[in-house]
């Protein structure tokens, strides 16, 4: 039978939900469809015939977004509407259910917060379901969800409810173990680490992967895909992040300098991964130092746009306003040379929201595109998390990338009238250069 699972997001960043349920899909093989349960909310449907329990409990492995998932066992647009969705092929589920066992029922909610005398109303729908064993709050080894979507803007009544047998949980708890907070070295674009995972799932990154940041910076990306169980490898022109001298970016930080545990490997040794740190190089990405060879599985990074870091002098300064699609082609240039086949880069990219299309996505011959996911900043002003798999080798040296991003410093920063004078011109300046 055709069975139906239920995953339930956390409210972050729902663009990126669907994708990384289909990256994960990918990855472990699993033939299966997954769509939006319902419109604005953070509900991801899954079926197939093939899709069971250990599949799920594969995706819940990995996913970063998802707080948990229930095999879905009824739903409608009212309790006695899922009521009656339960009946159907009841045998068939109670089979997949643990009988005579403590058990509970949780109760969660989407736009509005369900009180008591709420919560004894949906129990009193679902009384014909046949669950035994003892009621436990604390010590149940089976849990059935009630959920209730109320939708934006809250309606009087839910616009849809589901029932069905929790299998599993989801990874959030990766963001407090490896929250900036607490790690060793931050610089001032840090990737926050929900969205590392985000990309390194879109990745593929697993267990034995070799893996390229070639802009690392201070190797958040980097940290998550060691986490996977992969080899990674990182290269970044400014030499200061990398080793840990200078200025620190830390506000209460003695002297405003970082200590000797303040650099990338201490980082790695902090989480228990300096094993799988295997170098980090002082290196221009746009003339990459390595061999001519595909020997990466992934290239996982977020390159610099020229938003909160000083910019570093390279051959032919691609920071220079209107030049920044100069980088994103020589990224896909590297990543087609570098990429194994099937091998995925994963990268962000800045646009100004108004202005995007897919047009203006760089392309090259040899990689397609899988996946693209906002994430909103300002009103203004996003970023995207695009994700393309290698399909071949390039041809030869003609078979180079095409198009790229416009400038969007520029455009956040606009330049302040001449008669202000060259000083307060200047104003801004040095805070130039990255994501």
């Amino acid at each position: 039978a055709r069975r139906a699972y239920l995953l339930v997001f956390a409210h972050t960043q729902q663009d990126f939900c669907i994708p990384e349920v289909e990256a994960l899909l990918a990855y472990f093989r699993i033939q299966a469809t997954c769509s939006g349960a319902i419109a604005q909310a953070p509900y991801v449907k899954m079926e197939g015939l093939a899709l069971d329990d250990s599949g799920v409990l594969s995706i819940l492995s990995r996913s970063i977004f998802a707080r948990y998932c229930i095999e879905l066992w009824g739903h409608g647009d009212s309790w006695p509407a899922c009521a009656a969705s339960v009946q159907e092929g009841l045998a068939d589920k109670m089979s997949r259910a643990e009988v005579d066992v403590p058990y509970k029922f949780e109760f969660d909610s989407f736009g509005k917060k369900l009180p008591m005398d709420r919560r004894a109303a949906i129990i009193d729908h679902l009384k014909a379901v046949p669950i035994t064993g003892e009621v436990s709050l604390h010590h149940a080894r089976a849990r059935y969800y009630a959920i209730e979507d109320y939708g934006v803007p809250t309606g009087p009544e839910p616009r849809a409810v589901f029932f069905g047998r929790l299998v599993g949980e989801g990874q959030r708890k990766l963001l407090q173990r490896y929250s900036l907070k607490d790690r060793r070295l931050i610089s001032n674009t840090s990737m926050d680490p929900e969205l590392a995972f985000a990309a390194a799932n879109q990745a593929h990154v697993g267990p034995g992967s070799a893996v390229l940041d070639p802009f690392v910076g201070s190797g958040s990306l980097l940290i998550s895909a060691a986490h996977f169980g992969a080899r990674v490898w990182g290269a970044d022109m400014d030499a200061a992040v990398l080793f840990g001298v200078g200025k620190t970016t830390r506000a209460n930080a003695p002297k405003k300098m970082r200590g000797p545990d303040e650099n990338m490997r201490a980082t790695f040794e902090q989480y228990g991964l300096a094993g799988r740190l295997m170098d980090v190089v002082v290196a221009d990405s746009k003339q990459p130092c390595w061999r001519r060879l595909p020997a990466f599985d992934a290239i996982i990074t977020d390159p610099p746009y020229g938003i909160r870091e000083k910019a570093h002098a390279s051959a032919d300064d691609a920071m220079e306003p209107g030049k920044l699609h100069v980088l994103y082609k020589a990224l896909l240039d590297l990543a087609a040379i570098h990429l194994v086949v099937g091998g995925r880069l994963a990268y962000w990219m800045p646009v100004m929201r108004a202005d995007y299309t897919a047009d203006m996505l760089p392309t090259h011959p040899c990689l397609q595109l899988v996946a693209n996911s906002e994430q909103p900043l300002t009103t203004k002003f996003s970023r995207r998390l695009i994700t393309m798999v290698k399909l071949r080798e390039p041809a030869g040296d003609a078979e180079t990338a095409a198009g790229g991003p416009a400038d969007v410093r520029s455009r956040l920063f606009p330049p302040l009238p001449t008669q202000m004078g060259a000083g307060a011109g200047a104003t801004g300046a040095d805070a130039d250069h990255a994501s």
